[in-house]
């Protein structure tokens, strides 16, 4: 089944406003639209003429704001070989984690646990894997829930997190550092704007680079600024966007996309738009 889009255009609307400490009433005064309608469109009513006037002044790429508004924007579905996506509740959402592995060796790689790795667990166990590792995106819960289960599991597994992100009983790693696990290779940057050491895992050794980029971007969207916009933005630029347009992202959060699909269709990136 399709995982829908973790956010309405709504959520990325508020997203910016909470990162720049902006006020619909300041959003008034830079646009002309009065407030009122701004708290409207906030909710979620779908006003394809004020997102427009709305957009540059959050910039923002008002057409695909519009697009998500009307149900236009998902991306479509991808499979590679050699990875498997899990997608489990966690309070009042859903939430991704990654098992990435190798037909012949048998050996995998699990990005994040979730809030409940059975799942994966049970599947690994008929498939016959190993793990040699337990690769964490950054410490809230959501994301890192079952690692001691996981880790029960596997004793073996090494269990590795950015060393800015603050987590106990973890192997911890400066950001570019890059590890070899049989025959893949993983590279790490780090995305610093939706918590202190957000990872971004490049992942080559399948028939498509990967990177998982946990809450750093989303199909459409992105994490909330919790620790800095400008930060979360620019990392993203540098660390995802820079990477050739075919590569495949699997987010935290909602349905895995590509770089050129946000590249064209993500409204925090204007830049990237004809």
């Amino acid at each position: 089944m399709m995982i829908p889009l973790e956010d309405e255009f709504c959520d990325v609307m508020g997203k910016v406003l909470r990162g720049t400490n902006m006020t619909p009433g300041i959003l008034e005064f830079l646009t002309g639209v009065p407030e009122a309608t701004i708290e409207t469109v906030l909710d979620g009513e779908p006003d394809e003429c004020t997102v427009r006037r709305l957009a540059p002044a959050l910039g923002l790429d008002g057409e695909s704001l519009v697009a998500m508004m009307t149900g236009k924007s998902a991306p479509p579905a991808i499979e590679v070989p050699g990875l498997r996506a899990f997608n489990v509740a966690f309070d009042d959402m859903t939430v991704n984690y990654y098992v990435v592995w190798d037909a012949t060796s048998k050996r995998a790689l699990m990005f994040d646990t979730g809030a409940n790795a059975d799942e994966a667990l049970e599947w690994m166990a008929h498939e016959g894997l190993s793990l040699d590792a337990v690769l964490l995106s950054h410490s809230h819960l959501d994301h890192i829930a079952d690692v001691e289960k996981v880790r029960a599991r596997y004793p073996e597994a090494r269990v590795l997190m950015n060393a800015y992100e603050a987590c106990e009983g973890v192997e911890r790693f400066l950001p570019g550092q890059s590890f070899q696990f049989g025959g893949f290779e993983v590279g790490t940057a780090m995305v610093r704007g939706h918590s202190p050491g957000a990872t971004v895992y490049t992942v080559t050794g399948l028939s498509r680079r990967l990177v998982v980029v946990g809450d750093a971007l989303f199909a459409r969207s992105m994490g909330g600024p919790l620790i800095s916009l400008d930060g979360a933005l620019e990392g993203a630029r540098q660390a995802i966007f820079s990477l050739p347009d075919d590569t495949v992202l699997c987010p935290g959060h909602g349905p895995l996309t590509t770089v050129a699909d946000e590249k064209t269709n993500n409204p925090f990136f204007p830049e990237f738009k004809d």
